[in-house]
């Protein structure tokens, strides 16, 4: 056991300060000008348009036209998810709040 002292001691320097003595792990930081926007386009009775290309849209930013450099029909995908702080004080309630859940 006294062996494993220092060599435990020695992996956990090594893990939280890294094999120099600092963060290896530096941010990388860039600028970029391409803005990714999803639309939807509809009718008058809300039915989706499709079939719609490139010179058929215009993109303003403060009034000023933007060069659209990318252009796709593809659907793009939608993520939802549902977040609930619970704080039961019963179990019946747990059990109605984890039913209205599922």
């Amino acid at each position: 056991m006294k062996i494993a002292a220092p060599i435990y001691a020695a992996i956990f320097c090594i893990l939280f300060f890294g094999i120099n003595g600092v963060c290896q792990d530096e941010p990388v930081r860039g600028e970029t000008n391409l803005v990714s926007i999803n639309v939807a386009v509809a009718d008058a009775e809300g039915k989706p348009v499709s079939g719609l290309s490139r010179d058929q849209f215009k993109v303003l930013d403060n009034n000023v036209g933007q060069e659209i450099e990318q252009f796709s029909t593809q659907g793009a995908g939608v993520t939802f998810g549902n977040v609930n702080d619970m704080h039961p004080t019963t179990s019946e309630r747990t059990a109605a709040v984890l039913d209205g859940l599922r």
